[in-house]
């Protein structure tokens, strides 16, 4: 059966063979040119906003690509990035290699736990050949510095969910503390909290103080 994402209002597409990629749709990102002499002013008027991050890594994609033409490799590494899309209704804010970043808004109302049931569906749908790091963000800053780039977000807690990635292994999905707390506060649905385990404290680089996180298997 051919998966094909939905586009959301404003965004466009391209397509690879029978797999149809949504591009992001334009969200109000402030654009501040770092030509522009009063480029710190304008950064001092920027107001953070609160949301969650998704950071997803392709466990093997290199050894994937290895010896293989773009037209024979593309497809098998594609997909599973569609799978993500079809499951979290969500476009990809950025992609870098073999790494997509997902950014929910607190103006979009997210709900951790149905991010985390679309997480448990693309995990099984994969045999967890993802690794994922997922972030409850606080103060974090929605601008770009490129005319190329249409979206892009700031702040340490995006820097603490690079560290975590780094971290994880694959079909993990790890987390910080505010993440967990939210998911078992809300409890709407699926309990995740007794799949969730820590907490573990560990010391980050760029971090002054030992940061506590949480890890999520896909049972």
């Amino acid at each position: 059966m051919d998966r094909r994402p939905s586009l959301a209002a404003g965004g466009s597409a391209f397509s690879l063979g029978r797999i149809i990629f949504a591009a992001p749709p334009i969200h109000m990102t402030t654009f501040i040119s770092l030509a522009d002499p009063n480029v710190k002013q304008k950064i001092g008027q920027l107001q953070p906003t609160n949301g969650y991050v998704l950071m997803a890594d392709l466990v093997g994609s290199t050894e994937l690509k290895h010896g293989k033409d773009f037209k024979d490799w593309a497809p098998d590494f594609l997909f599973p990035f569609q799978n993500i899309h079809s499951n979290i209704f969500q476009d990809a804010l950025k992609v870098v290699g073999d790494m997509a970043m997902y950014w929910f808004p607190e103006s979009a109302c997210p709900d951790p736990e149905e991010i985390m049931t679309g997480l448990m569906k693309v995990q099984r749908d994969l045999f967890g050949r993802f690794k994922m790091a997922f972030v409850c963000c606080q103060k974090v800053y929605e601008v770009s510095f490129h005319k190329t780039v249409r979206e892009d977000v700031y702040g340490s807690d995006i820097d603490l969910t690079a560290r975590l990635l780094a971290r994880a292994k694959p079909g993990e999905v790890l987390m910080n503390a505010a993440c967990r707390e939210e998911i078992v506060r809300r409890k709407k649905g699926i309990d995740f909290s007794g799949e969730i385990d820590g907490p573990q404290s560990v010391s980050l680089k760029g971090f002054s103080d030992p940061i506590d996180i949480f890890l999520w298997r896909v049972p």
